[in-house]
């Protein structure tokens, strides 16, 4: 079995380090997408696709602050759990895209689409998809790293529980 690993972040950063930087980093992507999605400047696609987005950012931002407490504790489940997190919030990214695309196209009229309108409508729709894509993108490479320091945990191993090590005091003779 083929799996991607990498040994550091960037090139300069561990992969502990990357990993805390990571989930500082998509913690402000995802407050910042709720934010803007709230004030309405980025809420293409209707209601559905506006309180898709709020969900999937608030879920987002939940899941990297489980990433913190895992990198943090050394738990190699919650840092998976962002892992997979992350692939299903790319998953739903590109949907609530294709919502928005498809909404905007409903939208507008035959005639509205050879306009000046039109023209600033279909490169609104593009500038989305182009940034969706680097965001993706970016969240792939981060899913590695992220994935790369579970497997580094789960090779290391826990410390054994203090019951293996039997009675540890003396009892009173």
């Amino acid at each position: 079995m083929v799996t991607l690993r990498v040994n550091n972040c960037c090139e300069c950063f561990g992969l502990r380090s990357g990993s805390l930087y990571i989930a500082a980093l998509y913690m402000v992507i995802g407050i910042f997408n709720i934010v803007m999605t709230i004030i309405g400047l980025a809420s293409a696609g209707g209601e559905v696709a506006r309180y898709g987005r709020i969900t999937t950012d608030g879920i987002l931002v939940l899941l990297c602050i489980l990433l913190l407490i895992g990198v943090l504790k050394s738990e190699y489940s919650l840092c998976i759990m962002w892992v997979v997190g992350a692939v299903v919030w790319s998953v739903l990214t590109i949907v609530f895209g294709e919502v928005a695309t498809i909404y905007a196209g409903k939208k507008t009229d035959v005639n509205y689409v050879t306009t000046v309108g039109g023209v600033a409508m279909a490169t609104a729709i593009g500038l989305m998809w182009v940034i969706m894509a680097l965001e993706i993108l970016l969240l792939i490479y981060c899913a590695i790293v992220v994935y790369s320091h579970a497997q580094k945990l789960r090779e290391e191993g826990n410390p054994p529980p203090y019951s293996q090590f039997g009675e540890t005091t003396t009892k009173p003779v």
